[in-house]
């Protein structure tokens, strides 16, 4: 394909508006980058778990994570996703340890090949690319499972609207650790709250491998193909609920 290396959220870009698609991946238009406050504590919030997850306490994680990129007003409002925060490593803890506590890999860098061998992230060669924020392998009953999870800072919604990158992770994973019989990712929402009786932490379907070769994996290589057939033809605009974010908004011909 012509416009590896590709990626979940660079595919769905392709689907949803050719013309952004065009000015960012093939004319490198550099446009004006939208960076929302939301947008700028949420990753915070993703590297203070990323931190923790490593041996850090919040107090640390928080400052390298908060103090020199965000204002005053947004320090405030991500010290409100600590309670959040240590609910999620709490739960994840007790996980862990049921299950022997097996090595977990946070911003973990994966890469699959066009004939789908895993490869270094940087390699030339990368056909896809992904980072899963938190990735393990586990022992049940003698069998090894993938289990990925990832970090939303957004308002909880459906696991659906986020199934296409779940299952993009479950396919990668399946081939970066062919030791394994199945996997099983997650969303951790980080404003989930306890009041309303909101899941910190919602599972999709577990996968077994079967499934995985002859579902999952051919359906994400149809939603890279058709990324690819998109981005072929004359580039067009197309309104959405993404125009919110888009660098070329005062450019474009339909806003």
């Amino acid at each position: 394909m012509k416009n590896t290396p590709w990626s979940i959220s660079k595919a769905n870009l392709a689907h949803q508006c050719t013309l952004r698609y065009h000015l960012k991946y093939s004319k490198r238009v550099a446009g004006h980058h939208i960076e929302s406050s939301a947008g700028r504590i949420g990753s915070a919030a993703h590297q203070i778990l990323e931190k923790m997850l490593k041996g850090d306490d919040f107090r640390t994680a928080f400052v390298a994570a908060a103090m020199s990129k965000l204002t005053r007003t947004e320090q405030l409002e991500l010290k409100t996703y600590e309670s959040g925060i240590l609910r999620f490593l709490q739960i994840f803890g007790e996980w862990r340890t049921k299950m022997g506590r097996p090595e977990v890999y946070p911003e973990l860098q994966l890469a699959v090949t066009a004939d789908l061998v895993g490869t270094d992230y940087w390699d030339s060669d990368a056909f896809f690319r992904g980072v899963l924020d938190i990735s393990a392998v586990v022992t049940k009953n003698g069998e090894k499972f993938a289990i990925i999870v990832d970090h939303k800072s957004g308002d909880v919604t459906e696991i659906d609207k986020y199934m296409d990158q779940l299952d993009a992770y479950v396919a990668i994973s399946s081939i970066i650790y062919p030791e394994v019989v199945g996997a099983q990712a997650a969303i951790h929402w980080l404003r989930a709250e306890s009041s309303l009786d909101q899941k910190p932490i919602v599972w999709g379907p577990m996968y077994y491998r079967t499934e995985i070769e002859e579902t999952i994996l051919p359906k994400f290589l149809k939603h890279l193909a058709e990324a690819e057939e998109r981005v072929r033809g004359r580039p067009v605009p197309t309104a959405g609920w993404y125009c919110t974010f888009c660098e070329y908004q005062k450019t474009c011909p339909i806003k």
